[in-house]
């Protein structure tokens, strides 16, 4: 997937960085997820997604305005962890990449 990025104020959508994987989100159909890495700290920005590498490529509809984080913003409090015993043997990655731990 290739990624482009502007912030309200820029005339043009630039391409972010190389392509980019992707991954499903567990239980929600349709729902992928991605990581966008070194967006400027509390930045109002869209993002428009393609998976076209021609030259001529067809991006998606821009999305809502997001905001990234600073270095003082935390992450929301985790709410829902339950801890359990696993067997290394048999624990392998979802398709989202996560691994139980």
């Amino acid at each position: 997937l290739y990624v482009f990025v502007k912030r309200p104020s820029d005339s043009t959508w630039l391409e972010w960085g190389s392509q980019y994987p992707v991954y499903p989100v567990e239980g929600e159909d349709g729902l992928f997820r991605l990581l966008v890495r070194d967006l400027t700290e509390m930045q109002d920005f869209q993002v428009r997604l393609t998976n076209d590498d021609g030259a001529l490529k067809v991006l998606s509809t821009p999305s809502n305005i997001g905001r990234t984080t600073g270095p003082n913003n935390h992450s929301e409090r985790i709410h829902t962890i339950a801890f359990h015993r696993t067997d290394p043997r048999v624990n392998v990655q979802k398709k989202d990449k996560s691994v139980c731990v």
